[in-house]
């Protein structure tokens, strides 16, 4: 009996986007095969690969020829269940099935026909035992066990537990039970650089059960991992967003910790967020899922308010300590009262403090560099980035002026280039100038700087923090980095600086950002017996998110925040999808631009025939350049659950654009730029 398969090819284009049917060989090599193998297929005048998604006894109906695969390069990769979900984001995101089935695959290269060998099987980054636990669980911590015990099938819960109330705990037991039962477990984690200590313990409590996934991986170690989990060697896996598609077996419980990150959302094609692709998986699995957070994104607490997932509670420390102290510094004043340093008198109290006292404190700039910019006080010219529509960042360490969207690099100007004034300076500060005036200040006193410029490498982020951690006292000061999971009983104070710059981003996002950010970095201090204290420095000391923090009440933001957000049409109301159309030529991406958007306006209107889909632009994109490329957008704001992807999909289907536009889409973006 003839056999057929239906293949879709790797290759990213919207206009084959479907299933190809080709013949199955009567060969011994093609007996086995199924879903989710990778092949060889002949395609036009090249052969190429593509993923098996279905297999036939019934031929298609139509007279062609249907051609033979080529050869089987391996397999299997993934199951039916995959299949589905890729379909899924495929009509969701607006996305090609191919770039949604690559999620699940290893990367294609120019020699896909002979996929790397892996011979050694010794993972070298895990320990070779398990260590045995040894927390006696908090109230809140036994309640919330009880809690993912009772979740169904394809349920969703929120652990919503305060910083140092021992979350991670929760997941590393809930992981023993579901491995106990012989399931599947994935756990995500915003970045492994900048996480180490979960990882850690979730390497000493599994060992090798655990595979760790992440990006500096070298191919050779990633294949390694990929191949022990297709072949159940290893039972769970460890990693940021890309880990959710592994090849786990019998995947039965999904944790995603700091669930809030915005580092889950994909930029590239497919632009998924890994939280809501885990909750469409974990319906098509029959898996459970755990969503965890100190600071819950405001999506996910309202799906809490409307009844869609469930949550439960920690609220206090695993140590019954109390959460630090905050005080809100207002730098109107302080300049009023002849303090021209980025240090508050207050700051510097606290900092003398810390180190009398022999113990640690975390600084955060969320901006790398000595400065954001420069300007001529003479003719007000701005250093410019030539290939991007942004200002150039001051590192001063070597004297160069940098763009942070593409690396576009030139010498620090002695003089104004457009008048030739000497008075040209930088404004502003970035982690390098926090860490030059402290040095002034604190000449004695160790200070390691942590952010983009110093973390580059494989081993950048460890390298740094054991830094940190080897020091008898000292400081650590970076950008958000130091936010997120780290966690030192020797941290008694935490300072803030330049809290409000991420207010003044064009986002509608930005309140709850800063809010969490604060209430993240806050966080770090006083986890061991001394107590903490948060120290933060801003201009607008009555924002309700500078409020929120300080008082560590998100009630005081989310309402508000909420409300205009309803009245103005954004998410959680509505589903954003923005629609960006670039080329290098400004006239060719302005003109193809004007077609999307009308293309759009008329496809979307006839959609619901209501107005419910509201369609704005074509404008400018606020970074109106960038890599040289013009950019414009088109905004649909579309009733929740309404196939938006799907029309967007249809209409770029229909458009006629020249080969050097490009077109891209992004469903629930989480920066409109």
């Amino acid at each position: 009996m003839s056999r057929y398969a239906q293949v879709i090819v790797s290759v990213a284009a919207r206009s084959i986007d479907r299933p190809f049917t080709y013949a199955i060989p009567d060969d011994e090599e093609f007996f086995a095969l199924a879903i989710g193998w990778l092949v060889g297929v002949p395609f036009g005048k090249r052969n190429v690969p593509g993923f098996v998604v279905g297999i036939s006894d019934t031929p298609p109906e139509h007279d062609g020829t249907i051609k033979p695969l080529e050869c089987i390069v391996n397999g299997p990769h993934f199951a039916s269940e995959a299949v589905a979900l890729a379909r899924w984001m495929s009509r969701y995101y607006a996305s090609p099935l191919a770039n949604c089935l690559n999620l699940f695959t290893p990367a294609l290269g120019k020699n896909w026909r002979t996929p790397p060998k892996h011979r050694a099987r010794k993972d070298t980054e895990l320990p070779a035992t398990t260590a045995p636990r040894h927390e006696q669980l908090t109230d809140g911590q036994q309640q919330a066990l009880t809690a993912i015990e009772q979740l169904g099938a394809g349920e969703t819960l929120l652990l919503d537990g305060i910083t140092g109330s021992g979350k991670t705990e929760v997941y590393m037991r809930a992981t023993e039970d579901a491995l106990a039962r012989g399931e599947g477990v994935v756990v995500l984690v915003p970045e492994i650089a900048l996480t180490p200590q979960t990882v850690g313990r979730f390497r000493a409590r599994f060992g090798d059960t655990v595979a760790v996934l992440h990006s500096r991986l070298t191919p050779a170690q990633r294949g390694l991992a990929l191949q022990a989990l297709r072949e159940g060697e290893k039972r769970m896996v460890v990693g940021p967003r890309s880990a959710l598609f592994a090849p786990v077996h019998n995947l039965k419980l999904i944790v995603i910790d700091e669930e809030h990150d915005h580092s889950y959302k994909q930029e590239s094609d497919p632009r998924y967020h890994a939280v809501r692709v885990a909750r469409e998986m974990a319906a098509l699995y029959g898996a459970r899922l755990i969503l965890g957070s100190a600071t819950p994104s405001f999506t996910t607490l309202a799906l809490v308010n409307e009844g869609h997932i469930g949550c439960t509670e920690l609220p206090e420390r695993v140590n019954r300590a109390p959460l630090p102290h905050v005080e809100v510094i207002d730098m109107t004043a302080e300049f009023d009262a002849g303090n021209r340093s980025i240090f508050s008198r207050a700051l510097l109290a606290g900092l003398e403090e810390v180190r009398a006292n022999r113990r640690k404190a975390i600084l955060l700039m969320n901006r790398r560099g000595f400065a954001p910019f420069m300007l001529c006080r003479e003719c007000g010219y701005v250093p410019m980035c030539p290939s991007c529509e942004t200002s150039l960042t001051l590192h001063a360490s070597h004297g160069m002026l940098q763009c942070h969207y593409c690396g576009h690099l030139e010498p620090e100007p002695a003089a104004c280039p457009r008048c030739a004034s000497p008075y040209i300076a930088s404004f502003g500060a970035g982690t390098q100038r926090v860490e030059h005036e402290f040095a002034k200040l604190f000449e004695d006193w160790p200070l390691v700087r942590m952010d983009a410029d110093t973390t580059a490498g494989r081993t950048g982020h460890a390298d740094r923090l054991a830094e940190f951690e080897v020091l008898e006292t000292g400081v650590l000061v970076g950008t958000q980095m130091v936010a997120k999971g780290l966690d030192y009983p020797e941290v008694t104070l935490v300072g803030i600086l330049a809290a409000d710059s991420s207010l003044t981003i064009p986002e509608y996002t930005a309140p709850e950002q800063t809010y969490q950010l604060l209430e993240q970095v806050a966080g770090r201090a006083g986890r061991g017996e001394d107590s903490g204290a948060v120290i933060i420095q801003t201009y607008q000391p009555e924002h309700l998110a500078i409020r929120a923090a300080a008082e560590h009440d998100r009630t005081i933001l989310l309402g508000a925040d909420l409300e205009v957000r309803n009245r103005l049409g954004y998410p959680p109301y509505v589903t954003l999808c923005d629609i960006v159309i670039s080329s290098l030529d400004e006239e060719k991406a302005s003109i193809a631009a004007e077609q999307v958007g009308e293309c759009v306006r008329a496809r979307c209107g006839n959609a619901t025939g209501d107005g419910s889909m509201t369609i704005l632009g074509p404008v400018a994109c606020v970074l109106s350049r960038l890599k040289g490329r013009h950019r414009y957008h088109v905004l649909v704001k579309a009733p929740r659950g309404s196939a938006v992807g799907e029309i967007v999909t249809e209409v770029l289907a229909t458009v006629k654009l020249p080969r050097e536009v490009r077109v891209t889409v992004d469903i629930d973006p989480v920066s409109v730029r």
